[in-house]
């Protein structure tokens, strides 16, 4: 019997690659390191360190000053448009009202705190973020802390996620999954991955 629903965060929650990949973009310009909109594409599902080190191959002193660039042009974004995908407050609303709503998210926490709406965050009873982890995923300790954190077996949570990331997360952690075609990989890869794939957020209220 399923207690808990596991979310993933950007792609899942959230649409805001296309701003994590503009800022990227404009701190490189900002340092005048060469960039391509492709190369930042191609990392943007890693951690924020492995990002910065694949896209800068940066120091760890010269990694902060390089993340705090990139949110700056991140926030100021983000203040323009609304990142909250269509039917994810009306999911958190019904779903919250079944089972206990987590968050496990490759993300740094605080953009969780200043971008989502508050009255939405205040579904969730735990969330770990990736600067909360010492692996953060594709390895499955996140995953198996919030089954701890929540006190529930892994066979009484499920996980909801946008990538083959997280399908191999889930499976490492021997945790039940379901992908929905909302982020930025395919269908049909995400197909691969595992028989029940999602077209969008709201299906999630029939099949749960």
């Amino acid at each position: 019997m399923i207690k808990a629903v596991i979310f993933d965060y950007n792609g899942i929650l959230v649409n805001d690659a296309e701003l994590h990949e503009y800022a990227y973009l404009k701190t490189a310009q900002e340092l005048k390191i060469p960039m391509t909109l492709e190369k930042i594409k191609s990392f943007i599902s890693l951690a924020p360190e492995k990002k910065i080190k694949k896209y800068f191959n940066a120091t760890e002193d010269m990694a902060e000053k390089i993340l705090q660039i990139k949110n700056k042009y991140y926030y100021k974004a983000a203040e323009k448009v609304n990142i909250v995908i269509e039917g994810v407050p009306e999911v958190l609303n019904y779903l919250s009202k079944k089972y206990t709503l987590a968050l496990v998210s490759n993300t740094l926490g605080e953009y969780f705190n200043k971008s989502f709406p508050k009255n939405l965050a205040s579904k969730f009873k735990e969330t770990i973020f990736v600067d909360e982890i010492e692996n953060p995923k594709p390895a499955p300790d996140a995953l198996l802390k919030m089954a701890k954190k929540l006190g529930i077996l892994k066979k009484e949570c499920i996980y909801v996620g946008d990538s083959v990331t997280d399908s191999g997360t889930a499976k490492a952690a021997g945790i039940e999954y379901i992908l929905i075609a909302s982020g930025n990989e395919k269908k049909e890869d995400l197909l691969k991955e595992g028989e029940l794939v999602l077209d969008n957020i709201r299906e999630l209220m029939e099949v749960l």
